[in-house]
């Protein structure tokens, strides 16, 4: 969705500065441009993309939120690295999930690394059944991993 607008964007630029242009060649693309300067079709666009931005990233800004409240309210050590642990090996499978969806549906993977790629996939253990009934971050918001 972004990328569409980029490429959307680009095309109106250029075809701008060949419309303003003295005709000695290519014009190179500003490097900023302001909201007022854009098409009413870009600028009306531009705003949809935000806040479907908005609205996405939303539940990914919640997630990392709580998780460090989570973290910060640890009793000890031990408690913060079962947490981290647990953190990490849930930001581990959405991204194995990612890759696999991209793949069923033709994408290419872009936010995987390697070792996810290779299989060597190290299973770390969650916080006992104990510890998350005593501090239960997400009973709120079943859908905060989204």
């Amino acid at each position: 969705m972004q990328k569409e607008f980029q490429e959307r964007l680009v095309e109106y630029l250029k075809k701008d500065l060949g419309d303003k242009g003295d005709g000695k060649g290519e014009e190179e693309l500003p490097s900023a441009i302001g909201f007022q300067d854009l098409s009413p079709e870009l600028q009306a666009e531009l705003i949809d993309l935000q806040k479907r931005m908005t609205a996405e990233l939303k539940p990914l800004m919640l997630e990392q939120t709580l998780s460090m409240q989570k973290i910060l309210e640890a009793a000890d050590h031990e408690e913060r690295v079962a947490l981290m642990q647990y953190f990490v090996d849930a930001e581990r499978k959405r991204l194995q999930a990612k890759k696999t969806l991209k793949g069923m549906f033709g994408g290419a993977p872009s936010a995987v690394t390697s070792r996810e790629s290779d299989g060597d996939d190290e299973t770390t253990t969650a916080p006992s059944e104990e510890e998350t009934n005593k501090s239960q971050i997400f009973a709120d918001d079943g859908d905060a991993f989204q």
